[in-house]
């Protein structure tokens, strides 16, 4: 199952790679904590960007893939860790996942965007800088899909595999 979920990942990547900054990673990673605990959720973060990153369109750096893997294991933790906290209606959902959206997007951007600064310009707060459009970008997509796209996937994998039951976990 991890597996799947890590080609599906990669692959959405892959085929929204002309969309800088939306991706459905963020979003799947998290999910897969939610269905399969913290640590298939950090595998699948992990995984997915070891994939994606060492065979990237744009190249492969080492320091940048040490960077975001951890940072994408965040979100499958986080899934994990919170997923009792998510035995919610979907209007609950959508702002709880609004809120994971919104902590663990800025986290990710603010690291990743401090390395890019520090590695590229060598200086962290203009890497912080420059990144905000893209940050506002990112945030932005993370909380559409954490708030829309999330709860939806979840209602109907529980409709399609629980027969309409409301089961998360």
């Amino acid at each position: 199952m991890l597996a799947m979920l890590v080609a599906l990942i990669v692959g959405t990547d892959y085929a929204m790679f002309a969309l800088p900054n939306v991706k459905l990673m963020d979003m799947l990673v998290f999910l897969t904590g939610v269905w399969m605990g913290p640590y298939y959720g950090a595998a699948a973060g992990a995984l997915s960007w070891m994939v994606y990153g060492t065979v990237n369109p744009l190249g492969f750096n080492l320091v940048t893939l040490l960077t975001v893997v951890p940072m994408e294991m965040l979100y499958g933790l986080t899934g994990g860790l919170l997923r009792k906290h998510f035995l919610v209606t979907p209007t609950e959902m959508f702002w709880k996942f609004g809120l994971v959206a919104l902590g663990t997007t800025l986290a990710y951007d603010l690291v990743t965007n401090a390395v890019t600064g520090a590695l590229f310009y060598q200086n962290i707060t203009i890497g912080i800088l420059t990144g905000i459009p893209l940050s506002a970008v990112h945030i932005f997509s993370n909380f559409v899909q954490f708030t829309v796209l999330a709860p939806l996937v979840i209602t109907e994998t529980n409709r399609a595999f629980f027969k309409g039951v409301y089961k998360i976990v």
